[in-house]
This record gives structure tokens, C-alpha cells and sequence, in this order.
């Protein structure tokens, strides 16, 4: 058997941060859960992070709950390292009220989040931010939803214009 032709698992992280330390959970690229694990706040315990999840596969990004100051080194560190940075911008207060406040919860949602694409912006620096369309449910709506047509809709219209011109 050739070796070669193996690809490495994508995974994707999820963090929920604190003062003095912060938890991460991993998923898979079918979103499962593969583990939920607790590191220091400081930057050995961010090195440890990253190696810890870059252990299960090729990272492709993290999504990080509150980037604000618990944060905010973490998000520099991960910077640094070249990873896609996401910050979650709320967190899912549905599935909160049925299962309650947890930690690895909210690292395993912040994941989940990262996966899906929602909930999440992507972080250009500490004082700027960058919306990209496919990551952010919040971000501004083309012209074309913004008088309350439905995406089916919105292709239509842009066909019917495509085929006008």
C-alpha cells in the first residue's frame, strides 16, 4: 500500500476562553466531536493547544468564542501561527436553555459553529474586521435580499437580469 496517497483527516477547532484558562473541543470533517480538552491562558498553554489539535488531522480553522480581552492573546498567538482565526459571535442560546451553561459545551458549539459557518466572523486584526458572505449569517445582505425575497428567489432575479442584458 502506498503511503503517499493518504490525506491527512481535516479538523476544526472550537474555543471557549477564560482568564485563566481555556476550552478547546476538535471536530471532524463530518462535525463529530473527536475530543474536548482544557489548556492554561498563557502562550505555552496556547502552544500545547495548537499541537494538541493539529494531532488529529490538518487544521483547517478555529472558531473562537469572545475574542474580547480573555481572548485576545489567543487570537494573536493563532495568528501568528497561520491559522484561520474565527471569532463566534453568539452563542446558541437554544441548545444553552436545554443542556445548560458548560464550558466544554460552548467549546464543542464554537466548533460546531467554525463548521458550519455560522455565527462566525473572521477576525482581520485587533482593531478591524472582515465579514466574509459564506461565514456570517450577520453579515450585509446583497441587494437582492434586502426586500425580503428568499435566496431562490434572489437566483431568479438574477437570471432574469443575466438573460436581459
Amino acid at each position: 500500500m502506498d503511503k503517499t496517497n493518504i490525506t491527512p483527516r481535516r479538523v476544526i477547532g472550537g474555543v471557549d476562553t477564560h482568564k485563566d484558562l481555556h476550552v478547546a473541543a476538535v471536530v471532524d470533517d463530518r462535525d463529530s466531536i473527536l475530543e474536548t480538552r482544557s489548556f492554561a491562558s498563557t502562550r505555552q498553554g496556547y502552544r500545547q493547544m495548537l499541537a494538541w489539535m493539529r494531532g488529529f488531522g490538518e487544521l483547517e480553522r478555529i472558531g473562537i468564542e469572545s475574542t474580547g480581552s480573555y481572548g485576545a492573546g489567543l487570537l494573536r498567538f493563532l495568528q501568528a501561527a497561520g491559522v484561520q482565526v474565527l471569532e463566534i459571535t453568539a452563542t446558541d442560546r437554544q441548545d444553552r436553555r436545554r443542556r445548560g451553561k458548560n464550558d466544554d459545551l460552548d467549546a464543542q458549539n464554537a466548533a460546531h459553529a467554525t463548521f458550519a459557518g455560522i455565527r462566525a466572523v473572521t477576525r482581520r486584526s485587533r482593531d478591524g474586521w472582515w465579514n466574509p458572505s459564506g461565514f456570517s449569517r450577520f453579515a450585509a445582505r446583497p441587494p437582492s435580499l434586502r426586500n425580503g425575497c428568499s435566496p431562490a428567489q434572489a437566483k431568479a432575479r438574477t437570471a432574469e437580469g443575466a438573460g436581459a442584458t
